[in-house]
């Protein structure tokens, strides 16, 4: 079967590029590649923005949730009696951990996760526009 292909290739006439072709290519890469950087920069930026726009209520949630639960009381005995902690440090920890504001904690550490993620997006897109720009103007 590779033999026949030899066989029908060799028939064929062997066209010559224009040229620029090479250039236009890379030209027409090199113009996707930044348009894409810019979409995705625009993409980090506003989850970014909105990261910073849900922290603070997030933050109010975890303090209100380990209020309302009792977190903050079972966590103060721990710095108020070394005696509480050694005698009864299994319920307390027990209570601590049934207190613990879980979906707060959540909700909150989800919020700097995605800030973390878009600034690490928007830092690298940038760095590659700013190469892009460089490199081929």
């Amino acid at each position: 079967m590779e033999h026949e292909y030899k066989r029908l290739f060799a028939y064929l006439k062997q066209e010559v590029p224009s040229k620029g072709l090479v250039d236009r290519i890379i030209a027409t890469a090199a113009y996707k590649n930044k348009k894409r950087a810019q979409v995705k920069l625009i993409y980090n930026a506003f989850i970014f923005a909105l990261s910073i726009v849900l922290f603070i209520p997030a933050i109010q949630y975890l303090g209100r949730e380990a209020t309302q639960s009792g977190f903050f009381q079972y966590g103060s005995l721990m710095f108020s009696d070394g005696t509480v902690i050694a005698v009864f440090w299994k319920e307390l920890s027990l209570s601590l951990a049934e207190s613990f504001p879980v979906f707060g904690s959540l909700a909150t550490l989800s919020v700097g996760f995605a800030f973390l993620f878009a600034l690490r997006g928007i830092i690298t897109n940038k760095v590659g526009l700013v190469a892009s720009h460089h490199q081929f103007n």
